[in-house]
């Protein structure tokens, strides 16, 4: 049922039933076999493939963000580098979508990526994005964190769009 509610056309249901994700993954972690072929067919169908369009990218950023929050453990293992991979995304409204997620949970008490390297790498990359709201999303986040250039750790290097991208995308290669 939850992958036919999330195929549904009307937008009020399928983004509500992207939201479901994180708790039938959490009923199945003990059963790590199940909760795997459930994660395989959400990347195939949501995230990557012919018929990932863009609604359904975004719907993907629902579920990574759900599951983020609220299982972290599962997000860091098989979602992270997948959803962090969307900043370049070739669609505006996803790229808005992962830094709206990024925001919020920089704004939890107990965030746990606050400080992962790949996730700054992320808001860098965003920051520097063409799109006029992404880098506002991204100056909300620094602003609530009162980071320089969000992550510390390269703080006092000049950082162009290019090579901050390249170093994403090298990172993200090398946890695979």
């Amino acid at each position: 049922m939850f992958f036919k509610f999330c195929e549904d056309r009307v937008n009020t249901v399928n983004s509500a039933a992207a939201t479901a994700l994180a708790p039938i993954l959490i009923k199945f972690k003990n059963d790590i076999q199940q909760m795997r072929a459930i994660i395989k067919i959400v990347k195939n169908n949501f995230r990557y493939g012919d018929v990932a369009t863009f609604k359904r990218r975004q719907l993907y950023v629902i579920m990574c963000e759900h599951v983020m929050n609220q299982a972290p453990d599962i997000f860091q293992e098989y979602f992270m580098n997948d959803f962090l991979s969307l900043v370049q995304d070739r669609v505006p409204n996803v790229r808005i979508g992962v830094a709206r997620t990024l925001r919020s949970h920089f704004k939890t008490i107990n965030g746990a990526f606050v400080s992962d390297t790949l996730v700054n790498h992320a808001i860098r990359v965003l920051k520097n994005d063409k799109d006029n709201e992404v880098v506002s999303i991204c100056a909300e986040i620094q602003s609530l964190q009162d980071f320089d250039d969000v992550s510390s750790e390269r703080s006092g290097a000049s950082a162009n769009t290019e090579m901050s991208t390249e170093l994403f995308t090298e990172a993200l290669k090398s946890t695979r």
